[in-house]
């Protein structure tokens, strides 16, 4: 017990409004250094008794403490009384007494306006207001109240000497110990030093896989750890901060790291991933930084991945020293700032001999017998890489063992759906340049059911996107429709990436406006796009789209000239299934275009490439050859609707020809035509036609429609404004040619010499650019002569 007076703590204006002056016991329970016994003395205005508990001998419990204070009450008459002690229950019932009041720890804290007001009391050199003054270290009352949290000690402390940080920091040290001792004998408390922010879900997020009563910020507050700050936030002062973490440093460097680990985890839990990269690195807490990856990564890839690269490559050795995180680097290296600009392959692709590889592989076989999250990632990374390297049937295959897993461990909820879904939409990708149409759009449908229970706009944009793609190249234009209109609902929702993400739509609406053979609209598409293809995986894609516009409405040399080119430059690339597929399409496509002949006469391996040499073979009568090439086309899995009409068209139009359409047939086209037809569907037969009246009543073709026949069936023919001129005898020529006449009698019919029609023969060939009689008739007919 000790009477004394002290100078007014800077607190006591705010806090003696709230007391009553009629009590006589006043409960003051706060730590060491928060100017406790200044309002203590403030209380008793000198004439009253104080109780402390930290004057007390060694061995005085806080029971003892009440005690003492009660007999002091006792027999002290009407005098005033004040205690100190500490957070214990039998503390906060002694308060609860009628004639007593009390204050907490969190009261005696100054605020802002109250460090300012001091510091003008004591004249030091301190910025005021926020205005600094020459001085070394001078800081502002915000500043200083940030450091202190306004711990009287640390404030007055500082304000007399700046540079004695590391002085207030130990003793605030030693006051915080045995304060949240009482409070928290578990020492959960003081590990809050390593989050960076106090909400309720960090502090969920940090305790609860290990604490069975998760702290929340109003104990944190009761212990003096945490107070609110100037802009409503919770904050802890720096240097208590500091303190807090360097004695756990000290005592146990491996739970420091953990700690660490688990605040860089929260963080990334409730906030946003890279926040957490950044946290990380600043503390170069390595293995939360792995731990956010590991958990995180497929979120800060569909976000931000040039953070997720900037993490990856601040891991240090020991972790970033394997194949795996080697490949993923090499991965993370084409990201761009609105898109992954994926580098095409440098050297042939032996996928024997690549070490890389082959490490990969036998990485993710031993994973994939006990599936896991990780073993998705090592699987997605593996996959990924080899489209990098050019291993491009090794990558479908991959991603068909990929699949396989993601359904296992989805189903046993081992992995998070966002997860299940980006690796679902990869195997879709790598089947998909592996030309495997049909087990890509079963994994593209997989990602967008994973997507829709993450609620993940990216995945789902993406997945649906390559899905109008796969649709429309099989031929099924009402489903690729639909697929790009879904795209576009969760496009505006991604928050990366979204022009690569909504590339697949934006393809698809070309083929689309190509099966409705709508020049505007193929025009408006194809300007949606880059000019020329880039690195999108799906380039050959675009090449082929532009052969086919140039085929129409530019020039076929042009289209050519690019493919050439594209083949060259992209030489591995361009070796790709897809890649085979579209680009001999698109060259099919252009050669015959400017020379039926100069075509490739070797059988096509893909259905839209068997029906355009079916109508080859009926354009020149060989209708034996264009059903023998249509009976490989019609049962064929992989061809769509689409694909399977045209064929079924050409078949009708290959049993007829020379002759018309008859009653059954157009009673077939028809049928066909209504269930789900396009204009392109009938494009062959309306070139063809004898009897075009019949079919546009047929058809019930409108005048739009008609149009659209026109101005493609015209063109089938080849840039008419482009072609030789005949003169009248050439064209006499060629009459007899299609009659089977000789030389001779067309020079008896003409009274004309042999050598004459030899020489008119001759100029024909010239200008048609052939050597035979078959070849100039097949040319005049393309040509419409």
């Amino acid at each position: 017990m000790s009477t004394i007076i002290d100078r007014t703590s800077p607190v006591w204006e705010r806090v003696s409004a709230s007391l009553d002056p009629a009590a006589r016991l006043l409960v003051v329970i706060g730590p060491r250094g928060s100017g406790r016994r200044r309002i203590a003395s403030s209380w008793l205005e000198g004439a009253g008794q104080l109780v402390d508990f930290s004057e007390m001998p060694p061995g005085t419990t806080p029971a003892d403490a009440v005690r003492r204070v009660l007999t002091v009450l006792e027999g002290s008459g009407p005098a005033r009384i004040a205690a100190i002690l500490p957070p214990v229950p039998q503390a906060f019932e002694l308060a609860l007494r009628p004639d007593a009041q009390l204050l907490r720890g969190p009261d005696l804290f100054l605020t802002v306006p109250e460090v300012e007001r001091l510091a003008r009391e004591l004249g030091t050199g301190t910025a005021l207001s926020g205005t600094r003054v020459p001085g070394p270290a001078a800081k502002t009352p915000e500043q200083l109240w940030r450091l202190t949290g306004g711990w009287l000690y640390g404030v007055e402390t500082l304000l007399k000497d700046p540079a004695a940080e590391t002085q207030v920091a130990n003793v605030l040290g030693r006051a915080i110990a045995p304060w949240v001792a009482y409070l928290d004998p578990e020492g959960l408390l003081p590990e809050a030093a390593f989050l960076p922010f106090f909400s309720d879900d960090m502090l969920q997020a940090f305790y609860a896989q290990r604490a069975d009563r998760v702290p929340g910020a109003a104990q944190l507050v009761e212990a003096c750890l945490i107070h609110r700050s100037p802009d409503g936030d919770w904050m802890m002062p720096e240097l208590a901060r500091s303190e807090l973490r360097a004695s756990l440093q000290r005592r146990s460097p491996d739970r420091a790291e953990q700690l660490d680990a688990l605040a860089v985890s929260a963080l990334a839990e409730v906030s946003e991933p890279g926040a957490a990269v950044l946290a990380a690195v600043e503390r170069r807490a390595w293995r939360g930084l792995w731990s956010v990856l590991e958990e995180h990564w497929v979120d800060m890839f569909m976000s931000n991945p040039r953070m997720l690269r900037y993490a990856a490559q601040k891991m240090p050795a020991r972790f970033a020293r394997s194949d795996l995180f080697t490949a993923a680097l090499k991965i993370l290296a084409a990201a761009g700032k609105d898109r992954m600009n994926v580098p095409f392959p440098a050297a042939a692709p032996v996928y024997g001999q690549d070490r890389t590889a082959q490490n990969l592989r036998r990485l993710t076989e031993q994973q994939f017998r006990r599936p896991n999250a990780f073993a998705v990632t090592a699987g997605l990374v593996e996959l990924s890489f080899l489209r990098i390297q050019g291993h491009y049937e090794e990558s479908g295959q991959c991603g068909e063992r990929l699949r396989r897993v993601v359904s296992e461990v989805a189903a046993a909820e081992r992995v998070r759906p966002v997860m299940a879904g980006m690796a679902e939409l990869h195997c879709g990708i790598s089947l998909h340049i592996a030309d495997r149409l049909i087990e890509a759009a079963n994994a593209y449908e997989a990602a967008m059911h994973w997507g829709a229970c993450a609620d993940n706009a990216f995945v789902q944009a993406n997945a649906a996107a390559n899905l109008a793609l796969v649709h429309a190249q099989a031929g099924n234009t009402q489903s690729a429709r639909d697929w790009a209109d879904r795209a576009d609902t969760f496009l505006p929702r991604t928050k990366w990436g979204t022009k690569m993400v909504g590339r697949g739509a934006q393809l698809a609406r070309v083929y689309i406006a190509w099966h409705e053979l709508d020049r505007a609209k193929m025009e408006a598409a194809l300007k949606l796009l880059p000019p020329e293809p880039d690195h999108d995986e799906f380039w050959p894609v675009h090449a082929e789209l532009l052969t086919l516009w140039e085929r129409y409405f530019g020039s076929a040399d042009a289209g050519l000239h690019r493919l050439n080119d594209l083949r060259s430059t992209r030489k591995y690339a361009a070796q790709s299934p897809l890649a085979v597929r579209t680009l001999g399409h698109a060259e099919f496509v252009a050669r015959v275009s400017l020379d039926p002949l100069a075509a490739p006469r070797k059988a096509a391996d893909s259905p839209e490439l068997r029906n355009l040499q079916a109508y080859l073979a009926i354009q020149t009568g060989d209708t034996d050859a264009a059903l023998a090439v249509l009976q490989r086309t019609l049962p064929a899995p992989e061809g769509g609707w689409r694909i399977r009409c045209i064929a079924r068209n050409l078949q009708l139009l290959a049993s007829v020809v020379p002759g018309p359409l008859g009653a059954d047939a157009l009673e077939t086209i028809r049928t066909n035509y209504v269930a789900g037809g396009e204009p392109i569907d009938v494009l062959w037969l309306w070139q063809e036609a004898q009897n075009r009246d019949g079919l546009r009543e047929a058809l019930g073709l409108t005048d739009g429609e008609i149009r659209r026949l026109d101005t493609f069936a015209v063109s089938r023919r080849g840039r008419v404004e482009d072609r030789m001129s005949l003169t009248d005898r050439e064209l006499e020529v060629l009459a007899g040619l299609r009659l089977g006449k000789t030389r001779m009698q067309m020079a008896a019919e003409r009274h004309v010499s042999v050598n004459t029609v030899k020489a008119q023969t001759t100029s024909l060939y010239r200008k048609l650019g052939v050597t035979t009689r078959h070849e100039a008739l097949q040319k005049a007919k393309l040509w419409g002569y």
